[in-house]
């Protein structure tokens, strides 16, 4: 039975290929693109797909389908109904006006020589549909194998290179190439130029939407410079610009806080035999020494980074890793999770969140750190004492 929202498969296909004769789009796209599709149900008018699932059935990397999503979107070809959350999919519409009705020009050229008894009908809905296609009853809303795994991808690229259209579509190659070095000496990173610039160009900024990124960029590069610390961790600019930082404010740093004044003299006194022993506080808690939380087993471990969070509250950012320890034999022991500041308004609290950055890296290999989930999958030995202290061993 027809549902509402039913689209014939043959416009789903040619949505795809459209996208695959756009010159602004790539084979990785058009895979993403293609598992949108697929996942279109005509009962809803939309389709589910999450983010894992892209990765899963397309195989592509993490950055990769976030870039493509993002281009799919700006070039019109789906639009987000309602964006993903943790346990939830994301709602995507894809574009279907853009794929032009049977019988117009465009149409009758690509499809090569049709029947004559076609051509009479296709005016008639009836003649188009059962004529042409075949029983709309037998004709599924959905694609029965996303379109890059059926050789679509490389039979109907169009070999031939895409038209010029004016003077932006002739420069596209070298878009910004000027303006591209003024924001990469004002980010003032010197890492991942190449992919820097490829992130720069996707924007096709306007000279005036330049100046504004140009500016946060700065911006950002002197809120970095007055934390005085040159090994404190940056993203690259391609980072930088693939999360929009540049509508964002710059970080702040640590504040310096004014000692606590002394209690009063005034006060009344007890003595310390009268202190009841719950009010004393654990070691741990009296010098914020609980890195893990309690219930952690103590001594030397292997130590698997199995996922991690960045917790941001005000101006100030903790990083949550996610570990899985287990004995010198690979026996799991349990799961913990170490949380520090990246990020804090107290500047011993910050000192130390980095100099656990910068141990954890080192323990794991990390030469450079763009991201959180670089840890993940990253092997370390640890030892963690009685107080629930974790120190992470280089043994590379």
């Amino acid at each position: 039975m027809k549902r509402k929202h039913d689209i014939p498969a043959w416009r789903q296909q040619q949505l795809v290929r459209l996208a695959l004769r756009h010159s602004e789009t790539t084979k990785a796209d058009c895979a993403v693109l293609a598992e949108i599709v697929q996942r279109y149900h005509g009962e809803y008018g939309n389709g589910w797909a999450s983010f894992d699932m892209l990765i899963e059935e397309t195989g592509l990397h993490k950055t990769t389908i976030i870039k493509a999503k993002r281009k799919l979107e700006r070039l019109g070809f789906v639009s987000v109904l309602s964006p993903g959350r943790r346990g939830r999919s994301t709602v995507y519409l894809p574009n279907f006006d853009l794929v032009p009705e049977k019988g117009s020009a465009q149409t009758t050229e690509t499809k090569g020589s049709v029947d004559a008894t076609v051509i009479d009908g296709l005016g008639s809905q009836d003649a188009t549909e059962y004529g042409a296609l075949g029983s709309v009853d037998a004709t599924t809303s959905y694609l029965q194998l996303p379109v890059y795994k059926t050789g679509i991808l490389e039979s109907n690229i169009d070999p031939a290179a895409p038209p010029m259209a004016g003077l932006t579509a002739a420069s596209a190659g070298a878009h910004g190439e000027g303006k591209f070095d003024q924001l990469y000496k004002a980010y003032g990173h010197r890492r991942g130029r190449a992919d820097a610039r490829k992130a720069y160009e996707a924007l096709a900024l306007t000279d005036e939407a330049h100046a504004d990124i140009l500016a946060a960029a700065e911006a950002w590069r002197q809120a970095w410079a007055r934390q005085g610390n040159p090994d404190a961790p940056r993203f690259t600019l391609a980072k930088w610009l693939e999360r929009e930082c540049y509508h964002e404010d710059p970080p702040t740093g640590f504040k310096s806080k004014e000692p606590k004044k002394p209690k009063s003299e005034s006060l009344p006194t007890r003595n310390a035999a009268t202190v009841s022993q719950s009010e004393t506080p654990a070691p741990g808690e009296e010098y914020g020494a609980i890195d893990v939380c309690a219930f952690t087993p103590t001594g030397t471990f292997e130590a698997e980074i199995i996922g991690s969070d960045v917790i941001a509250t005000g101006n100030e950012v903790v990083l949550r890793l996610n570990l899985q320890l287990s004995d010198g034999k690979g026996t799991p022991l349990g799961e913990t999770a170490h949380e520090f500041f990246v990020q804090a308004n107290e500047k011993s609290k910050q000192d130390r969140g980095q100099a656990f950055l910068t141990q954890v890296a080192e323990a794991v290999g990390l030469r450079a750190l763009e991201d959180s989930s670089d840890f993940h999958g990253k092997r370390c030995r640890v030892t963690i004492n009685n107080r629930r202290e974790i120190t992470y061993h280089n043994t590379r």
